[in-house]
Protein backbone atom coordinates (compact mmCIF):
# COMPACT_ATOMS: atom_id res chain seq x y z
CA UNK A 1 0.00 0.00 0.00
CA UNK A 2 1.50 3.35 -1.02
CA UNK A 3 1.24 6.68 0.76
CA UNK A 4 -1.73 7.87 -1.32
CA UNK A 5 -3.75 4.75 -0.61
CA UNK A 6 -3.11 5.36 3.08
CA UNK A 7 -4.36 8.95 2.71
CA UNK A 8 -7.42 8.37 0.54
CA UNK A 9 -8.43 4.83 1.49
CA UNK A 10 -7.32 4.61 5.10
CA UNK A 11 -7.81 8.24 6.03
CA UNK A 12 -4.18 8.79 7.07
CA UNK A 13 -3.65 12.18 8.71
CA UNK A 14 -1.08 14.16 6.72
CA UNK A 15 0.37 15.33 10.04
CA UNK A 16 0.79 11.80 11.36
CA UNK A 17 4.00 11.86 13.41
CA UNK A 18 4.71 8.17 12.82
CA UNK A 19 4.96 8.61 9.03
CA UNK A 20 6.60 11.59 7.37
CA UNK A 21 3.80 11.91 4.82
CA UNK A 22 4.98 15.18 3.29
CA UNK A 23 8.53 13.92 2.82
CA UNK A 24 7.42 10.72 1.10
CA UNK A 25 5.16 12.72 -1.22
CA UNK A 26 8.08 15.05 -1.91
CA UNK A 27 10.18 12.06 -2.95
CA UNK A 28 7.44 11.12 -5.42
CA UNK A 29 7.44 14.67 -6.79
CA UNK A 30 11.17 15.21 -7.10
CA UNK A 31 12.54 11.72 -7.64
CA UNK A 32 9.99 9.34 -9.13
CA UNK A 33 8.84 11.90 -11.70
CA UNK A 34 12.32 12.03 -13.27
CA UNK A 35 12.09 8.35 -14.17
CA UNK A 36 9.29 8.40 -16.73
CA UNK A 37 9.15 4.62 -17.04
CA UNK A 38 8.61 4.07 -13.31
CA UNK A 39 6.35 7.10 -12.99
CA UNK A 40 4.16 5.55 -15.66
CA UNK A 41 4.05 2.31 -13.68
CA UNK A 42 2.61 4.34 -10.85
CA UNK A 43 0.14 6.28 -12.99
CA UNK A 44 -1.18 3.28 -14.92
CA UNK A 45 -2.83 1.88 -11.85
CA UNK A 46 -6.31 3.34 -11.93
CA UNK A 47 -6.38 4.26 -8.25
CA UNK A 48 -2.93 5.83 -8.40
CA UNK A 49 -3.92 7.94 -11.40
CA UNK A 50 -6.94 9.13 -9.44
CA UNK A 51 -4.78 9.94 -6.40
CA UNK A 52 -2.35 11.87 -8.58
CA UNK A 53 -5.15 13.97 -10.01
CA UNK A 54 -6.57 14.63 -6.55
CA UNK A 55 -3.15 15.75 -5.31
CA UNK A 56 -2.67 18.26 -8.14
CA UNK A 57 -4.60 21.14 -6.48
CA UNK A 58 -2.02 20.97 -3.67
CA UNK A 59 0.83 21.33 -6.13
CA UNK A 60 -0.04 23.83 -8.88
CA UNK A 61 -1.80 27.17 -8.80
CA UNK A 62 -3.44 27.37 -12.23
CA UNK A 63 -7.05 28.04 -11.26
CA UNK A 64 -8.69 26.40 -14.29
CA UNK A 65 -6.93 23.13 -13.49
CA UNK A 66 -7.92 23.33 -9.86
CA UNK A 67 -11.54 24.08 -10.64
CA UNK A 68 -11.69 21.32 -13.24
CA UNK A 69 -10.23 18.72 -10.88
CA UNK A 70 -12.35 19.77 -7.94
CA UNK A 71 -15.64 19.74 -9.85
CA UNK A 72 -14.99 16.69 -12.04
CA UNK A 73 -12.92 14.45 -9.79
CA UNK A 74 -12.59 15.42 -6.12
CA UNK A 75 -16.22 16.33 -5.38
CA UNK A 76 -17.67 13.27 -7.17
CA UNK A 77 -15.08 11.04 -5.43
CA UNK A 78 -16.09 12.15 -1.94
CA UNK A 79 -19.77 12.03 -2.91
CA UNK A 80 -19.29 8.42 -4.03
CA UNK A 81 -20.40 9.30 -7.56
CA UNK A 82 -17.10 9.10 -9.49
CA UNK A 83 -17.09 6.27 -12.04
CA UNK A 84 -14.35 4.82 -14.22
CA UNK A 85 -16.03 6.40 -17.22
CA UNK A 86 -15.77 9.83 -15.58
CA UNK A 87 -12.05 9.27 -15.04
CA UNK A 88 -11.57 8.22 -18.66
CA UNK A 89 -13.19 11.48 -19.84
CA UNK A 90 -10.26 13.65 -18.69
CA UNK A 91 -9.33 15.54 -21.82
CA UNK A 92 -5.84 14.93 -23.17
CA UNK A 93 -5.15 18.67 -23.50
CA UNK A 94 -6.17 19.19 -19.90
CA UNK A 95 -3.78 16.43 -18.92
CA UNK A 96 -0.97 18.01 -20.94
CA UNK A 97 -1.54 21.31 -19.18
CA UNK A 98 -1.64 19.66 -15.75
CA UNK A 99 1.58 17.74 -16.36
CA UNK A 100 3.38 20.77 -17.77
CA UNK A 101 2.54 22.94 -14.79
CA UNK A 102 3.37 20.10 -12.41
CA UNK A 103 6.82 19.72 -13.96
CA UNK A 104 7.38 23.47 -13.82
CA UNK A 105 6.50 23.60 -10.13
CA UNK A 106 6.70 20.67 -7.69
CA UNK A 107 8.41 18.25 -10.07
CA UNK A 108 10.80 20.78 -11.56
CA UNK A 109 14.07 19.45 -12.94
CA UNK A 110 16.84 21.91 -12.15
CA UNK A 111 19.44 19.69 -13.81
CA UNK A 112 17.48 19.81 -17.07
CA UNK A 113 17.32 23.60 -16.78
CA UNK A 114 21.07 23.77 -16.18
CA UNK A 115 21.77 21.49 -19.13
CA UNK A 116 19.58 23.72 -21.30
CA UNK A 117 20.88 27.14 -20.25
CA UNK A 118 24.04 26.59 -18.22
CA UNK A 119 22.38 28.43 -15.35
CA UNK A 120 20.91 27.47 -12.01
CA UNK A 121 17.15 26.94 -12.00
CA UNK A 122 15.63 30.31 -11.01
CA UNK A 123 13.42 30.50 -7.96
CA UNK A 124 10.82 32.55 -9.80
CA UNK A 125 10.60 30.33 -12.88
CA UNK A 126 7.20 31.69 -13.86
CA UNK A 127 8.73 35.12 -14.35
CA UNK A 128 11.86 33.91 -16.10
CA UNK A 129 12.50 35.04 -19.67
CA UNK A 130 13.23 31.48 -20.71
CA UNK A 131 9.92 30.10 -19.49
CA UNK A 132 8.22 29.72 -22.89
CA UNK A 133 11.26 28.09 -24.44
CA UNK A 134 11.84 25.85 -21.44
CA UNK A 135 8.24 24.68 -21.57
CA UNK A 136 8.99 23.01 -24.89
CA UNK A 137 11.99 21.23 -23.37
CA UNK A 138 9.85 19.94 -20.49
CA UNK A 139 7.07 18.88 -22.86
CA UNK A 140 9.49 16.87 -24.97
CA UNK A 141 11.24 15.11 -22.09
CA UNK A 142 8.32 14.48 -19.73
CA UNK A 143 4.85 15.55 -20.79
CA UNK A 144 4.56 13.94 -24.21
CA UNK A 145 6.07 10.54 -23.28
CA UNK A 146 3.67 10.31 -20.33
CA UNK A 147 0.59 11.37 -22.30
CA UNK A 148 1.50 9.11 -25.20
CA UNK A 149 1.63 6.09 -22.91
CA UNK A 150 -1.47 6.95 -20.85
CA UNK A 151 -3.99 7.74 -23.55
CA UNK A 152 -6.52 6.46 -24.25
CA UNK A 153 -7.11 6.16 -20.51
CA UNK A 154 -9.80 3.53 -20.98
CA UNK A 155 -7.18 1.14 -22.42
CA UNK A 156 -4.10 1.99 -20.36
CA UNK A 157 -5.41 2.46 -16.82
CA UNK A 158 -5.45 -0.89 -15.01
CA UNK A 159 -6.56 -2.17 -11.63
CA UNK A 160 -3.08 -3.37 -10.70
CA UNK A 161 0.50 -2.30 -11.35
CA UNK A 162 4.10 -3.38 -10.89
CA UNK A 163 4.92 -0.18 -9.02
CA UNK A 164 6.31 -0.73 -5.51
CA UNK A 165 6.67 2.25 -3.18
CA UNK A 166 9.21 0.50 -0.94
CA UNK A 167 11.49 -0.12 -3.92
CA UNK A 168 11.11 3.49 -5.01
CA UNK A 169 12.03 4.83 -1.56
CA UNK A 170 15.00 2.46 -1.32
CA UNK A 171 16.19 3.60 -4.74
CA UNK A 172 15.89 7.23 -3.66
CA UNK A 173 18.03 6.70 -0.56
CA UNK A 174 20.57 4.72 -2.56
CA UNK A 175 20.92 7.73 -4.85
CA UNK A 176 21.15 10.11 -1.92
CA UNK A 177 23.96 8.08 -0.39
CA UNK A 178 25.85 7.39 -3.60
CA UNK A 179 25.71 11.02 -4.63
CA UNK A 180 26.84 12.13 -1.18
CA UNK A 181 29.96 9.99 -1.40
CA UNK A 182 30.60 11.11 -4.97
CA UNK A 183 30.12 14.78 -4.08
CA UNK A 184 32.56 14.51 -1.18
CA UNK A 185 35.27 12.76 -3.22
CA UNK A 186 34.92 15.14 -6.17
CA UNK A 187 35.05 18.23 -3.95
CA UNK A 188 38.14 16.93 -2.19
CA UNK A 189 39.94 16.04 -5.41
CA UNK A 190 39.03 19.23 -7.25
CA UNK A 191 39.25 21.85 -4.50
CA UNK A 192 40.71 20.71 -1.20
CA UNK A 193 43.62 18.60 -2.41
CA UNK A 194 44.99 21.27 -4.81
CA UNK A 195 44.89 23.82 -1.97
CA UNK A 196 46.75 21.43 0.32
CA UNK A 197 49.39 20.82 -2.32
CA UNK A 198 50.01 24.55 -2.62
CA UNK A 199 51.03 24.55 1.04
CA UNK A 200 52.85 21.28 1.49
CA UNK A 201 56.50 21.21 0.55
CA UNK A 202 57.56 19.10 -2.45
CA UNK A 203 58.81 16.31 -0.19
CA UNK A 204 55.34 15.92 1.31
CA UNK A 205 53.14 16.31 -1.74
CA UNK A 206 53.59 12.76 -2.92
CA UNK A 207 52.69 11.40 0.50
CA UNK A 208 49.63 13.61 0.76
CA UNK A 209 48.38 12.43 -2.63
CA UNK A 210 49.03 8.80 -1.69
CA UNK A 211 47.20 8.97 1.64
CA UNK A 212 44.39 10.99 0.13
CA UNK A 213 43.86 8.27 -2.43
CA UNK A 214 43.99 5.65 0.33
CA UNK A 215 41.27 7.53 2.19
CA UNK A 216 39.15 7.79 -0.96
CA UNK A 217 39.45 4.03 -1.45
CA UNK A 218 38.15 3.57 2.09
CA UNK A 219 35.29 5.93 1.35
CA UNK A 220 34.37 4.02 -1.79
CA UNK A 221 34.49 0.78 0.18
CA UNK A 222 32.00 2.22 2.68
CA UNK A 223 29.84 3.38 -0.19
CA UNK A 224 29.62 -0.17 -1.53
CA UNK A 225 29.16 -1.57 1.96
CA UNK A 226 26.17 0.62 2.69
CA UNK A 227 24.21 0.58 -0.53
CA UNK A 228 25.38 -2.11 -2.92
CA UNK A 229 22.41 -4.46 -3.03
CA UNK A 230 24.24 -7.33 -4.68
CA UNK A 231 23.82 -10.84 -3.33
CA UNK A 232 27.14 -10.64 -1.50
CA UNK A 233 26.26 -7.50 0.40
CA UNK A 234 25.39 -8.00 4.05
CA UNK A 235 22.49 -5.55 3.74
CA UNK A 236 20.87 -7.98 1.34
CA UNK A 237 20.16 -9.95 4.47
CA UNK A 238 16.65 -9.09 5.67
CA UNK A 239 17.92 -8.29 9.16
CA UNK A 240 20.25 -5.60 7.88
CA UNK A 241 17.70 -4.23 5.45
CA UNK A 242 15.30 -3.61 8.32
CA UNK A 243 18.14 -2.20 10.43
CA UNK A 244 19.03 0.16 7.58
CA UNK A 245 15.46 1.41 7.36
CA UNK A 246 15.35 2.39 11.01
CA UNK A 247 18.98 3.33 11.70
CA UNK A 248 20.62 4.61 8.50
CA UNK A 249 17.83 6.25 6.53
CA UNK A 250 16.91 8.50 9.49
CA UNK A 251 20.54 9.70 9.46
CA UNK A 252 20.11 10.74 5.85
CA UNK A 253 16.81 12.40 6.74
CA UNK A 254 18.69 14.62 9.17
CA UNK A 255 21.48 15.27 6.69
CA UNK A 256 19.74 18.21 5.07
CA UNK A 257 18.76 16.29 1.94
CA UNK A 258 18.42 18.70 -0.94
CA UNK A 259 15.46 17.25 -2.86
CA UNK A 260 16.47 19.20 -5.93
CA UNK A 261 19.96 17.74 -6.14
CA UNK A 262 19.56 14.42 -4.29
CA UNK A 263 22.46 14.28 -1.89
CA UNK A 264 22.88 14.62 1.85
CA UNK A 265 24.91 17.77 2.40
CA UNK A 266 26.06 16.87 5.90
CA UNK A 267 27.02 13.37 4.86
CA UNK A 268 29.17 14.74 2.04
CA UNK A 269 30.64 17.25 4.49
CA UNK A 270 31.56 14.46 6.90
CA UNK A 271 33.32 12.52 4.16
CA UNK A 272 35.31 15.54 3.02
CA UNK A 273 36.48 16.09 6.57
CA UNK A 274 37.44 12.46 6.99
CA UNK A 275 39.51 12.38 3.77
CA UNK A 276 41.30 15.58 4.75
CA UNK A 277 41.97 14.35 8.27
CA UNK A 278 43.17 10.93 7.12
CA UNK A 279 45.60 12.43 4.61
CA UNK A 280 46.90 15.07 7.02
CA UNK A 281 47.42 12.51 9.80
CA UNK A 282 49.49 10.15 7.68
CA UNK A 283 51.38 12.91 5.91
CA UNK A 284 52.45 14.84 8.99
CA UNK A 285 53.61 11.85 11.01
CA UNK A 286 56.09 13.19 13.54
CA UNK A 287 57.57 15.84 11.26
CA UNK A 288 57.93 19.15 13.05
CA UNK A 289 58.91 20.71 9.72
CA UNK A 290 55.54 19.99 8.21
CA UNK A 291 53.78 21.31 11.29
CA UNK A 292 55.71 24.53 10.83
CA UNK A 293 54.65 24.72 7.19
CA UNK A 294 51.05 24.32 8.23
CA UNK A 295 51.35 26.92 10.97
CA UNK A 296 52.83 29.38 8.50
CA UNK A 297 49.82 28.82 6.25
CA UNK A 298 47.25 29.13 8.98
CA UNK A 299 45.05 31.26 6.70
CA UNK A 300 44.30 28.07 4.78
CA UNK A 301 44.17 25.65 7.69
CA UNK A 302 41.64 27.91 9.39
CA UNK A 303 39.23 27.05 6.59
CA UNK A 304 39.27 23.50 7.95
CA UNK A 305 40.03 23.86 11.66
CA UNK A 306 39.88 27.06 13.72
CA UNK A 307 42.65 25.95 16.11
CA UNK A 308 45.91 24.06 15.64
CA UNK A 309 44.93 21.58 18.35
CA UNK A 310 43.18 19.71 15.56
CA UNK A 311 46.52 19.03 13.89
CA UNK A 312 48.21 17.75 17.05
CA UNK A 313 45.25 15.65 18.11
CA UNK A 314 44.81 13.92 14.78
CA UNK A 315 48.52 13.11 14.49
CA UNK A 316 48.30 11.20 17.78
CA UNK A 317 45.65 8.86 16.38
CA UNK A 318 46.85 5.36 15.62
CA UNK A 319 44.76 2.68 14.01
CA UNK A 320 41.67 4.46 15.33
CA UNK A 321 41.81 6.90 12.40
CA UNK A 322 38.81 5.22 10.77
CA UNK A 323 36.75 6.01 13.85
CA UNK A 324 37.22 9.62 12.82
CA UNK A 325 34.55 9.15 10.16
CA UNK A 326 32.10 7.90 12.78
CA UNK A 327 32.86 10.83 15.03
CA UNK A 328 32.50 13.40 12.26
CA UNK A 329 29.31 11.76 11.05
CA UNK A 330 28.02 11.73 14.60
CA UNK A 331 28.70 15.45 14.96
CA UNK A 332 27.38 16.58 11.58
CA UNK A 333 24.33 14.32 11.46
CA UNK A 334 23.54 14.23 15.18
CA UNK A 335 23.62 10.44 15.44
CA UNK A 336 21.90 8.68 18.31
CA UNK A 337 23.80 6.02 20.27
CA UNK A 338 21.81 3.30 18.49
CA UNK A 339 22.68 4.72 15.05
CA UNK A 340 26.34 5.10 16.01
CA UNK A 341 26.52 1.51 17.21
CA UNK A 342 24.86 0.29 14.02
CA UNK A 343 27.38 2.09 11.79
CA UNK A 344 30.38 1.00 13.87
CA UNK A 345 29.22 -2.61 13.66
CA UNK A 346 28.52 -2.36 9.95
CA UNK A 347 31.87 -0.83 9.05
CA UNK A 348 33.69 -3.59 10.98
CA UNK A 349 36.48 -1.25 11.95
CA UNK A 350 37.95 -3.56 14.57
CA UNK A 351 38.43 -7.32 14.08
CA UNK A 352 40.78 -8.18 16.94
CA UNK A 353 38.62 -10.72 18.68
CA UNK A 354 36.02 -13.35 17.96
CA UNK A 355 33.56 -11.24 19.90
CA UNK A 356 33.73 -8.51 17.27
CA UNK A 357 30.53 -6.71 18.12
CA UNK A 358 31.36 -6.10 21.77
CA UNK A 359 34.93 -5.07 21.01
CA UNK A 360 33.93 -2.64 18.28
CA UNK A 361 31.41 -0.89 20.48
CA UNK A 362 33.74 -0.88 23.46
CA UNK A 363 36.73 0.30 21.44
CA UNK A 364 34.82 3.19 19.91
CA UNK A 365 33.44 4.25 23.27
CA UNK A 366 36.90 4.07 24.83
CA UNK A 367 38.59 6.29 22.25
CA UNK A 368 35.65 8.59 21.51
CA UNK A 369 36.85 11.14 24.03
CA UNK A 370 40.29 11.20 22.37
CA UNK A 371 38.98 11.93 18.89
CA UNK A 372 38.84 15.45 17.41
CA UNK A 373 35.52 17.26 16.89
CA UNK A 374 34.29 16.39 20.39
CA UNK A 375 32.39 19.53 21.26
CA UNK A 376 31.43 22.85 19.76
CA UNK A 377 34.39 24.62 21.35
CA UNK A 378 36.95 22.21 19.97
CA UNK A 379 38.42 21.91 16.49
CA UNK A 380 35.80 21.74 13.75
CA UNK A 381 36.09 22.17 10.03
CA UNK A 382 34.50 25.18 8.42
CA UNK A 383 33.59 24.76 4.79
CA UNK A 384 32.77 27.58 2.44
Amino acid sequence: MNIFEKIYKKGLDRDDETIDVHQIIKIYDTYLTKDVKNFLKFLRRKDNFLYFMMEIPNKINQIHNKEYIESNIIDPYYDGELSDEDLYKIDIEVMRDILLNYYLSEAKDSLLYYETYGEIFPFSIYFDVYRTEFQEVVKKKYVEPIVRNLYPLSENLKDDTEFNEDDMLKSFYINVTNNSFTAAVMRFEEIIMPKCLEILGPQYKRNFIKYSNDAIINVKHWNILFFDYSENNKFNNQKYLSETNIKWIPVLDRSDINFDQFYGKFLAKSLEQYIFGYAIKHTIGTSSNLKLILENNFYFISEFAPIMNYISSIVKLGSQINYLFIKILSMNCNLTDIETTFIVNTLEISTKTKDKQKLKIKTYKNIEKELPFIDSNYAKFRWT
